[in-house]
């Protein structure tokens, strides 16, 4: 199944015991108006349905999620998957207002679902379970690197041994050699599945190490190569998905690191500053 096939992914969520008729024509909306899927609010898609919207969202916990606002960031984030760079700047459209508040107001939007995404019991595993490894990879590419980035420089800071590896290939064998069940692999994947990441989740496995994923879609090939998926919204305005979402989960996550033991960020903290003042790294 590609990842952006939305039809064949929505057969495969409906129960073995089936749905009722109303809840099928929600199936059918989602299936055949996936733009409208994506964006339209629960109202237009129970008109289209020629149903209630409790229905529609009595569909979606049937499907195996929390509600309408979940499964339709799982709905989006598959529709702009299927689409082309080119076409998604198209699907965005033009717009005579202010692109940087346009930008804004999205990330906002974005920042707003990670709220309904992300469980917080999950954020406390990650933090225990970067806390607890021996060695942490985080592995990322494009503009997510710069998530990446985050942890593996504030995270150097105050003393966790993470690392990030932005190539692919030779690099990766490189990073996760000798790695082992008291690792952790961070893959940072988002829009499309890019193969040298999946393949770095599968050698982790093999090893017996422990993969956590940041992604924008729940349901994928990650699913069953993660011991911990942390799900966030991903549209930008244009082109190009938005790190905004990622970002404060990953500092949201290093802020965590940093309370587990306050005594050693102090004394890390402090030693990073005498490192800047000896080697003059501020200009005073």
């Amino acid at each position: 199944m590609e990842y952006g096939n939305t039809r064949d992914w929505l057969s495969d969520l409906v129960p073995e015991k089936g749905l009722s008729p109303a809840m099928m024509r929600v199936i059918q909306v989602l299936m055949t108006n996936q733009r409208v899927a994506s964006y339209g609010d629960v109202g237009e898609i129970a008109t289209r349905a020629q149903v209630n919207s409790s229905t529609v969202v009595r569909c979606a916990q049937a499907l195996g999620f929390k509600g309408w606002p979940v499964l339709q960031q799982e709905l989006r984030a598959r529709y702009l998957a299927s689409l082309s760079s080119e076409e998604t700047f198209y699907a965005h459209g033009e717009t005579a207002s202010s692109p940087g508040h346009n930008a804004i107001r999205q990330d906002i939007q974005n920042l707003r679902e990670t709220l309904e995404s992300v469980d917080p019991t999950d954020v406390d595993r990650a933090i225990e379970t970067i806390a607890g490894s021996r060695r942490v990879v985080v592995v990322a590419t494009g503009t997510f690197a710069a998530v990446g980035q985050i942890f593996a420089h504030l995270g150097s800071v105050l003393g966790y041994p993470i690392s990030l590896e932005t190539r692919g290939a030779v690099h990766l064998s490189s990073a996760l050699a000798g790695f082992g069940p008291e690792d952790t692999l961070i893959v940072i994947n988002v829009w499309r599945p890019i193969r040298d990441l999946l393949n770095a989740a599968r050698l982790a496995r093999k090893a017996g190490a422990r993969v956590l994923t940041i992604t924008d879609s729940r349901r994928g090939p990650y699913t069953e190569l993660s011991d911990l998926m942390l799900v966030v919204p991903s549209e930008g305005v244009s082109f190009f998905q938005s790190v905004t979402a990622a970002t404060s989960l990953a500092y949201g996550i290093v802020d965590g690191l940093a309370q587990v033991d306050p005594a050693r960020t102090q004394e890390r903290l402090r030693a990073a500053r005498d490192y800047w003042e000896t080697l003059q790294t501020y200009e005073s």
